[in-house]
């Protein structure tokens, strides 16, 4: 079974041609603009009104859309709820205010990073594997021979298959996930395919969080598919009525 390299990506902010012009002023004509390993040299801020994530670097890819990708601790300590997405998805997805090194500011949205696997189409054909393919990821147990140590190997579901030449093949995990598993950057996972019967079927809408609200009920009932009940989900009152009330739930 072949290995493939990790990269832990940190919070960051992705932005569009206009808000990154806006936000990084005159940065953006001078050597401020290079990048290291994906990233400007410049940062910004992440605040709500009860507190602030500071130096949050932005990527120097363009997007169509500015947003911000954040994990699920930033999160409490902003006390935002956001969902768990993939690249780009920010339909009613919280917002927070973005604040730029020379101190203009935007309102953005927010979201949690869906995990994901970038492929050269190379790699991708040799593990048969195809875009939007969701896959385990096995990390190993980091153990030493010269230590009495019981074996701690982790598997990662819902790894996002992402195929394409602009990038190098490995695998995106954010910081919290990546220290759970007890890995860093150029560590390395095996990959499986996710087996057909665990697939999510394209007539279910599954939540990424296990607390189902009323929005993810309403967000069921916008996309015409129906909430799959898993063993250790939570649902709240409002959302079991509504859920019951509709025939979302199977």
């Amino acid at each position: 079974m072949r290995q493939l390299p990790v990269r832990v990506i940190p919070p960051h902010i992705r932005l569009c041609q206009a808000d990154r012009d806006f936000l990084l002023g005159q940065t953006t004509a001078g050597a401020g603009v290079t990048s290291r390993q994906g990233w400007l040299a410049s940062t910004c801020t992440l605040a709500t009104a009860l507190n602030r994530l500071q130096e949050v670097p932005v990527s120097s890819t363009l997007v169509p859309h500015s947003y911000a990708v954040i994990t699920r601790g930033d999160a409490r300590q902003l006390q935002l709820d956001p969902p768990v997405r993939g690249r780009g998805d920010i339909v009613e997805a919280p917002t927070l205010t973005l604040i730029g090194p020379e101190g203009r500011h935007l309102t953005v949205p927010v979201i949690l990073p869906l995990r994901h696997l970038h492929l050269l189409p190379q790699d991708a054909r040799e593990l048969q594997v195809k875009a939007g393919d969701f896959l385990l990821a096995v990390v190993p147990s980091d153990r030493s021979p010269h230590q009495r140590s019981a074996g701690r190997d982790l598997i990662l579901s819902g790894v996002e298959a992402r195929i394409g030449s602009e990038t190098h093949t490995e695998l995106h995990l954010d910081r919290e996930e990546a220290n759970a598993a007890g890995i860093s950057s150029g560590g390395l996972v095996k990959i499986l395919k996710t087996p057909p019967t665990t697939t999510p079927s394209v007539n279910s809408y599954y939540p990424p969080q296990r607390l189902i609200n009323e929005r993810d009920v309403l967000e069921a009932l916008k996309r015409r598919l129906k909430i799959k009940i898993t063993p250790g989900m939570l649902i709240t009152p409002a959302a079991q009525e509504l859920g019951k009330e509709r025939d979302v739930f199977v």
